[in-house]
Parts: C-alpha cells; sequence; structure tokens
C-alpha cells in the first residue's frame, strides 16, 4: 500500500524513520552531523511526504523475514514416543503386581530358607527362575523404551536446533 505524501504521519511512523536513519549512520551511509540534522526533521515533520523525503537517498529497510511454518512431529516418532513410555511404564508395574519383585517366600520360624539339593526339579526353583526372567524382560524392556524415547526426542532437538523441517 502506497503511502500519500500529504497524509499526517504519527508517532509510530516518525520512530521508525528515525530508527532507519540511526541504522544509515551505523552502516557509515551518514555523518554524525547529517544524521542530528535529519532526526531533528523527523521529529518535526507532520507528513509521510516530509519523512519519505528524509530517508530517499537511503536504501530501502530489508524485508522482514515471514515467521517460519510451524513444524510437524513426524508420525513415527509420536508413536515411538508414546510406545517408549507406556513400556517404560507398564511394563515394570505388571511384574510388581504379578509379585516377580516380591522378593523370597515368607521366613517361616525365623530360620533361612531352604534350598532343594542340586540337580532336584523342585517348583519352587521352577517359579524363582520364571519370576527371575520375567524381571529381566521387563528390565530390557524398560531399557529398550528409554533409549526410543532417548532417540526419538535428540533427533527431534536436533532438527529444531538446525532449523530444517521435520
Amino acid at each position: 500500500m502506497a503511502r500519500t505524501p500529504s497524509l499526517r504521519a504519527s508517532d509510530l511512523d516518525r520512530e521508525q524513520i528515525a530508527e532507519r536513519l540511526q541504522v544509515a549512520a551505523t552502516e557509515g551511509r551518514l555523518r554524525t552531523d547529517e544524521l542530528e540534522e535529519r532526526l531533528e526533521a523527523t521529529y518535526s515533520a507532520r507528513t509521510y511526504g516530509e519523512l519519505d523525503a528524509l530517508v530517499s537517498d537511503l536504501p530501502a529497510p530489508p524485508r522482514s523475514a515471514p515467521p517460519p511454518a510451524r513444524q510437524r512431529v513426524p508420525a513415527w516418532a509420536g508413536l515411538a514416543i508414546v510406545l517408549g513410555l507406556f513400556t517404560l511404564l507398564a511394563l515394570p508395574m505388571a511384574t510388581v503386581r504379578r509379585g516377580a519383585i516380591a522378593g523370597p517366600g515368607p521366613n517361616v520360624g525365623g530360620q533361612p530358607q531352604a534350598y532343594p539339593a542340586p540337580g532336584r526339579f523342585d517348583q519352587q526353583i521352577l517359579a524363582n527362575h520364571a519370576h527371575g526372567a520375567l524381571v529381566m524382560a521387563a528390565s530390557v524392556a524398560a531399557l529398550l523404551a528409554f533409549a526410543t524415547v532417548a532417540v526419538a526426542v535428540s533427533w527431534l532437538v536436533t532438527r529444531a536446533r538446525s532449523g530444517r523441517r521435520l
């Protein structure tokens, strides 16, 4: 939209011209005495025409870049984070509920628990091994879930910092 030279300028318009003049002075386009003269004329200007005359011999200000487009998180990264967090929270809780981390059985009469002789197939040994395997599987799954979440999050952060589209 073109500005009509005879229209009256606002304080904001004067401030913008003053900033443009100060930038020009820092770039070496205006000497200090020229800057002072033009700033004085800027603040006393009444119309757009008077303001435009003060910067007519200066290059146009750079256009501001449009805001960056909102970056979308890829579906696989979101799914990896959700599944990883679910696994990280659900599997250890499932093993606790099943008693896998409950520890050894009751200590009756203060006597240490006796384990059967080596080589003897016993239900208690089988149960202890099953619980241990379940705890180990849950621990490994939790570590894999944590690693998946960590990789997905670090990938997203790296992409966001580099400014590349996701």
